[in-house]
């Protein structure tokens, strides 16, 4: 299992589990070192996240639009995991 896996898996109740296609995706991540470390957990992402912000300015996004998939502090996380943890990863 990755890291990106390892970390999220600790964060699951009892019973549940990832599945493979998304420790597929994490190994990708991996893979193609399109991650960083922090000291909450690894965050990965889809595109080199420099290359992507680096043509950003105040009105315009070229180069792709950053999405974050998170939990923290959404207000239906007890909804969709059965509990309110917010020790989940940021994923661009």
């Amino acid at each position: 299992m990755t890291i990106l896996g390892e970390q999220i898996e600790k964060t699951l109740l009892p019973g549940m589990s990832i599945p493979d296609e998304w420790d597929e995706l994490f190994a990708w991540i991996e893979s193609n070192h399109l991650y960083i470390d922090k000291d909450a957990g690894r965050i990965g992402f889809l595109f080199p996240e420099d290359e992507l912000k680096s043509g950003w300015t105040e009105t315009e996004r070229l180069g792709g639009t950053n999405i974050e998939l998170f939990a923290e502090g959404n207000v239906n996380l007890s909804y969709w995991f059965g509990h309110d943890r917010a020790e989940f990863l940021v994923f661009y």
